[in-house]
């Protein structure tokens, strides 16, 4: 369990935007191993040696930041619905994965006004308006389905829209 701990909190550390905090962490649990003896000793020792390597794995693993958006705002390319749509008081709205001019890959919530955006795993054309600092929001007027998904996602697009609307009509409530 102190292991376990140590690696918990090594990753939370890897985490924080500095790594002074994460050496902190690691310098108190070796010193407070040191003074101690017997038991917490070994314990603490545990904790270090947990936070070493949760610190180390979240490190190198860590999720890399997006590029900021320096194209246009005004877009009009293809993507991949990466979420199941949803509908919103502008029309539908899902998560779609795409590249802008730079090659870069972005995945953004894209609003799609009065319009059907189409199911996950479908290829959209659409043209917008690129919206925050790494293009977060992609606001537009115009989509369609360039590519449909494979039959196998649209069997299981089919499949969880039985079983939302099963649940809808069996369970009371939101």
């Amino acid at each position: 369990m102190a292991l376990g701990l140590g690696v918990f909190l090594g990753v939370r550390a890897s985490v924080s935007s500095s790594a002074s905090f994460a050496l902190f962490l690691i310098a108190t649990t070796v010193i407070l191993a040191m003074i101690n003896r017997g038991l917490v000793r070994t314990l603490l020792g545990l904790v270090a040696v947990g936070c070493l390597f949760g610190w180390t794995a979240g490190t190198i693993r860590g999720e890399p930041q997006p590029k900021t958006y320096i194209g246009e705002s005004r877009i009009s390319i293809e993507g991949v619905i990466d979420s199941d749509p949803a509908v919103t008081q502008r029309g539908m709205a899902a998560w779609v994965r795409w590249n802008d001019e730079a090659g870069v890959p972005r995945r953004s919530w894209t609003e799609v006004t009065g319009a059907d955006i189409g199911r996950r795993g479908d290829t959209i054309a659409f043209r917008g308006t690129v919206e925050g600092v790494n293009a977060e929001f992609v606001k537009t007027s115009l989509a369609r389905v360039s590519t449909p998904t494979s039959r196998l996602n649209q069997a299981r697009h089919d499949i969880r829209q039985w079983l939302a609307s099963a649940v809808r009509t069996s369970v009371p409530g939101s």
